[in-house]
Formats: C-alpha cells, sequence, structure tokens
C-alpha cells in the first residue's frame, strides 16, 4: 500500500483520479501478488479534501493463517497508508 501511495499522481496532475473501487482493486491484486488472500470489502478508502488539496487513506484490515510443525493461528493486520 506504500508503494500504492507513492504512486499516487493525481495531486501534480500525472494520471487521472482513481475511484475508491480502483484503489481497493489494485490493493486486492498486489497482496495476491505477495501471497495474501484479500477481498474488496476488506479495503477501506477515505477521502479527505481541504481546498484542492486531497488526502486519500486506504486501509487493509486482513488475516494470514500462520502454520508451523504441530501448531497453526491466524495472524491479523491492519495496515494504513495515508498520502496527499
Amino acid at each position: 500500500m506504500r508503494d500504492l501511495g507513492a504512486r499516487l499522481g493525481t495531486r501534480i496532475g500525472f494520471s487521472a483520479p482513481k475511484s475508491d473501487d480502483e484503489y481497493r482493486a489494485i490493493v486486492v491484486r498486489e497482496a495476491g501478488e505477495h501471497g495474501i488472500t484479500m477481498t474488496m470489502q476488506q479495503v477501506s478508502v477515505t477521502r479527505h479534501q481541504q481546498g484542492e488539496d486531497e488526502t486519500i487513506t486506504l486501509v487493509a484490515d486482513y488475516t494470514v493463517p500462520i502454520k508451523l510443525p504441530g501448531y497453526a493461528f491466524p495472524l491479523h493486520f491492519k495496515t494504513t497508508s495515508i498520502r496527499g
């Protein structure tokens, strides 16, 4: 998500603004590339507008099963990226 936030070019005019669903789909796709299974419902996008400046907050809330010899447990993550 940090990489996605760093690539946000809307503020300086490099790309057209993306919809919330597009941001969710990108997070889910890139998580999948790292072996993390997520759904779009696990990603929230919040926009804060102040004048011409817009800040976008991406939050991913997910659980990964951890399997060790003779023991397994879920490990919960909630990660946030804020970019303006």
